[in-house]
């Protein structure tokens, strides 16, 4: 039993330092992954774009609205108003 298990585990180890060996990191590894972002202070109010939250209102468009304008500035940060959620 015992050599089974020598056996065993020396073919295990040959098996994983051959497919280890041939692994090889992909260029896109390097570049993928997190990055720091910088926020600018300007902060778009979805509510300033006439966002209502009143259940009945539709705010589709303010909200759209609110979006586009942040985006063809280069911002990327929109609230909504915690006094009107």
């Amino acid at each position: 039993m015992k050599s089974i298990s020598i056996l065993a585990f020396t073919v295990f180890v040959l098996i994983s330092s051959a497919v280890s060996a041939q692994f090889k990191t992909p260029d896109w590894v390097s570049k993928a992954g997190a990055r720091k972002f910088s926020f600018k202070q300007k902060k778009y109010l979805v509510n300033q774009y006439g966002a209502l939250n009143d259940g009945k209102t539709l705010s589709t468009k303010a909200i759209q609205k609110a979006i586009d304008d942040c985006a063809a500035k280069g911002e990327v940060r929109f609230l909504f108003n915690r006094a009107s959620i």
